[in-house]
């Protein structure tokens, strides 16, 4: 089975592109920034305890492929994204785009 690009993923996703990195995708997703490793694509979870959109200085920093966002990150963490060259999709809704993508 061939593995998505990232465009593919934001097609699917409904998303804009708020940074373009130059990383492969590993055909890896992850929801819990914890498990996140090289070449994966994080999307932000908004959990009944924790929103995955405030774990994204510590996602960057383990340099996903992509991240998956409904909040726009902030100039800092934009920057930080293109420093470690990891893509950037916003969509309209994380949970909305992730039932997309399953349903592709």
């Amino acid at each position: 089975m061939k593995a998505w690009e990232l465009e593919e993923i934001r097609r699917a996703a409904k998303g804009k592109w708020l940074a373009r990195g130059d990383r492969a995708f590993s055909g890896r997703v992850a929801i819990d920034s914890r498990s996140v490793r090289e070449g994966d694509l994080f999307i932000a979870i908004v959990g009944k305890t924790h929103d995955g959109h405030t774990f994204m200085r510590e996602v960057l920093g383990r340099e996903p492929a992509a991240v998956l966002v409904h909040c726009e990150p902030s100039g800092e963490e934009l920057g930080l994204a293109r420093a470690h060259r990891v893509s950037v999709i916003l969509a309209d809704h994380t949970v909305a785009a992730l039932n997309r993508l399953a349903g592709v």
